[in-house]
């Protein structure tokens, strides 16, 4: 299943009162972030969202690494197209490549590890290339989908009790 989330789905207001868009966008100070209580049952994000450190992030590493430990994370993969650095996405810390797409994230200790072959149970398939809107694109649409394209495939029908 497919699912877009708004501002709505990923924020709530500290005081407890009623979502307001217009309030989040002018006061993001006043929310909290609450996507991390998703993670028992989003396997893959694809983040593409304008971000600045007045918003809360979508994911901390303190939050994943905690539902990974609590064993409620059921969440495989990320591309991070909007690539802010320890943005949304706390564990943005690297970028990949349009030749070298991939990376995994251990969120148990927070690293990266280059080969995919070596992916744990929790680990997260990563990928963040920073200089994407540079490519021609076309030509960069084309080869990111095809590199994408079947590790999606793998996530989407795969067995979460297994290992990737």
């Amino acid at each position: 299943m497919l699912v877009q989330f708004t501002s709505k789905d990923i924020a709530v207001k500290k005081d407890g009162s009623d979502f307001d868009k217009k309030e989040y966008y002018a006061n993001p100070e006043r929310f909290d972030g609450i996507f991390e209580q998703y993670l028992d049952c989003v396997h893959f994000l694809v983040n593409d969202i304008y971000w600045t450190a007045k918003y809360p992030r979508l994911i901390t590493k303190s939050g994943l690494k905690a539902a990974v430990e609590n064993g409620t994370s059921k969440f495989m993969g990320v591309t991070d197209i909007s690539a802010d650095e320890a943005g949304s996405i706390e564990f943005t810390t690297r970028f990949t490549s349009i030749e070298e797409p991939f990376l995994l994230y251990n969120p148990v200790d927070m690293s990266f590890k280059e080969k995919i072959a070596e992916m744990a149970s929790y680990d997260i398939l990563y990928t963040s290339v920073d200089h994407l809107p540079a490519e021609m694109p076309v030509e960069a649409s084309r080869h990111f989908g095809s590199q994408l394209l079947p590790f999606v495939k793998a996530v989407v029908s795969s067995d979460i009790s297994l290992p990737f």
